[in-house]
């Protein structure tokens, strides 16, 4: 007897072990292929047709990342495949991340401009009474389904069917996003438009109470822009978050998406967009288990400001900035370099549309020269205009008095005696009165017809002549000999 116990207990053991074993095999995969879900379905809209313009969201409540492209769409008895809109294109959904399927990507970009996540390819059309969905892996197990029904709301209001916490309500498309009900939507008080799905592999039935479903009691704002954001510069954005009575929560958490495909975190966050255009930003508010959202369309202009002239002289010294935009920008924080100085335009400088600012040296301290490198940078240090205009440079005229600058200096004066008179003697005066009386007897012989006087050309007429040129030399040389020695040197 005892030994048929003991056989019994080693055989429950056994078989215990098998249904542990068949348990964990058989368990084990559906808990890690429950990754992908669907949570927000847009399959009648408000405006136009559907065709082509329907879409589908999934999200990843793992942690693993999945490769979307070995997964299949099940729609319609078609297994449709899943694909990137751009040739070897990403089509990996991360843990905790959304994804979208579109019947038309193209069409989707056109209804969401703005949306910067996940768009994937696939081919579906989905009927406006409501149909079966299910998302299969590659192996074709299902992973989740649902089958929707119009009147779950949704047929042309402009609002999708989500998925809140296990159950399908009617609200705004919150693509890419935490799914969430308004406080004053009728969704969550109207028993036909809230759906309560017990399973993820099977299909959805009507529920009879709304009670678990995410009522929004917070909040989200984003202040308004006074000005235009200017391409390639940095601008401010402040959000809020506020409970019902409007009061200020405190530990809440901003997500911030730009809709250039950047995101930050944080209340107040700086961004700047690299090129002009239009652009929708949202901000996601989290408190405890409470989430809402606000958006807010950009309008982001181009940096038309320019350094229109720089003049440099004695009494007129300045940098002169040109907005020539038709807008009001606002250029705080910007910078203006002058080789290696910089002046730091300070916060709230405004710069009226198609006007002129003159910047003078007195508060930029900026003295460049005719070859110094003058440039406007943004307030990140990139250059957003490079001055290439010749630099006007004032040479100021300098008129002297010409009477008082001069120094002539003061002439040497020096004292000359004045020559002594020779004083001949009794021999010397003979000579001279001999001489004077053989010149009168020579006197000139006119002839007649002729006017020109004539001298005799005979001995003593070149005698006389040489005599009186020896005495009036002699005569002069010594009056010369006497002043020499006279001078004072």
């Amino acid at each position: 007897m005892l030994n048929i116990l003991k056989n019994n207990l080693i055989l429950n053991k056994k078989q215990l072990c098998l249904v542990a074993a068949f348990s964990f095999f058989f368990f084990i995969p559906i808990v890690s292929l429950a990754q992908i879900e669907i949570t927000e379905i847009m399959y009648d809209l408000e405006i136009g047709g559907d065709t082509g313009r329907e879409w589908i969201e999934v999200y990843n409540s793992g942690t693993e990342d999945v490769n979307l492209s070995e997964y299949r769409l099940y729609e319609a008895e078609v297994n449709h495949k899943i694909k990137s809109i751009l040739e070897g294109g990403n089509t990996i959904i991360n843990g905790g991340g959304y994804a979208i399927l579109s019947d038309n990507p193209e069409k989707f970009f056109e209804d969401q401009p703005n949306f910067a996540g996940l768009v994937l390819d696939t081919s579906f059309s989905l009927k406006n009474t409501g149909e079966i969905l299910v998302i299969r892996n590659s192996d074709l197990l299902d992973i989740d389904s649902v089958n929707y029904l119009s009147e779950w709301g949704a047929n042309g209001d402009g609002k999708s069917l989500q998925k809140i916490n296990g159950n399908w309500v009617a609200s705004s498309p919150t693509l890419g996003k935490v799914n969430y009900i308004e406080e004053n939507s009728t969704s969550t008080t109207n028993d036909e438009n809230v759906v309560d799905t017990t399973s993820t592999t099977s299909s959805s039935s009507p529920s009879n109470s709304a009670r678990d479903i995410v009522k929004i009691n917070i909040k989200a704002e984003i202040d308004e822009l006074e000005y235009l954001p200017i391409a390639g510069a940095d601008f401010e954005l402040n959000g809020k978050a506020l409970g019902l009575k409007d009061e200020p929560l405190k530990n809440a958490y901003y997500l911030w998406t730009f809709g250039d495909g950047s995101k930050k975190e944080g209340q107040k966050v700086l961004h700047n967009y690299v090129y002009p255009g239009e652009y929708l930003v949202m901000l996601e508010v989290i408190s405890g288990e409470h989430s809402t959202c606000d958006k807010m369309k950009i309008e982001v202009v181009p940096a038309e400001i320019e350094i229109s002239k720089v003049n440099i002289s004695s009494q007129d010294n300045f940098i002169e900035l040109h907005n020539s935009s038709d807008n009001d920008l606002d250029i705080s924080w910007w910078r203006i370099k002058a080789d290696n100085s910089y002046f730091t335009l300070p916060k709230n400088t405004i710069l009226l549309s198609n006007s002129f600012i003159k910047l003078p040296f007195d508060i930029t301290k900026l003295l460049p020269n005719d070859n110094s490198e003058i440039q406007l940078l943004y307030p990140n240090g990139m250059i957003a205009f490079n001055y290439v205009e010749k630099i006007i440079i004032e040479q100021k005229t300098i008129s002297y008095n010409l009477e008082k600058n001069i120094i002539v200096p003061e002439p040497i004066v020096y004292s000359v005696e004045k020559p002594r008179e020779v004083v001949l003697d009794e021999s010397s005066n003979n000579q001279i009165a001999k001489i004077n009386e053989s010149l009168d007897m020579i006197g000139p012989q006119k002839e007649e017809g002729d006017k020109k006087s004539k001298f005799p050309l005979n001995k003593w007429s070149f005698i006389l002549f040489g005599i009186t040129l020896v005495a009036v030399g002699g005569v002069g040389y010594a009056t010369k000999l006497d002043m020499d020695n006279e001078k004072p040197f």
